[in-house]
């Protein structure tokens, strides 16, 4: 699935809307899959919390798209971008339009934080 994701927001050139897209290809990915979907029902919520949340993996991941996976800053922030997607998983928008201007209003902003500046 990372692969496909990748792919699919390869052109993107602003940062920001590269992580607000990436999510976005990700939750449609999770939401199409039965057995991916299943982790997000009420049932089995504890198991796709303490995986989410204890995983170096998917931390890892997270930090690969939005920066240096060794700056505490990243960690932080990817952390922070996997709690937003799990509560998408779990309570989603009322539809993709509204889940990506969420994204644009709140995630893109602190990955563009801490993009590399230009000059």
């Amino acid at each position: 699935m990372q692969r496909e994701v990748t792919d699919e927001v390869a052109h993107l050139t602003d940062v920001g809307e590269y992580v607000v897209e990436a999510i976005l290809a990700a939750l449609r990915r999770v939401r199409a899959d039965p057995q991916l979907a299943a982790w997000w029902e009420p049932s089995a919520m504890s198991i796709a919390s303490d995986v989410t949340g204890n995983s170096a993996v998917i931390s890892g991941l997270a930090a690969a798209f939005v920066g240096d996976a060794e700056d505490p800053e990243v960690q932080a922030v990817a952390m922070w971008v996997v709690r937003v997607v799990v509560a998408f998983l779990v309570m989603p928008g009322e539809s993709e339009q509204a889940e990506r201007e969420t994204l644009r209003r709140f995630v893109a902003p602190a990955i563009n934080a801490l993009a590399p500046k230009t000059t």
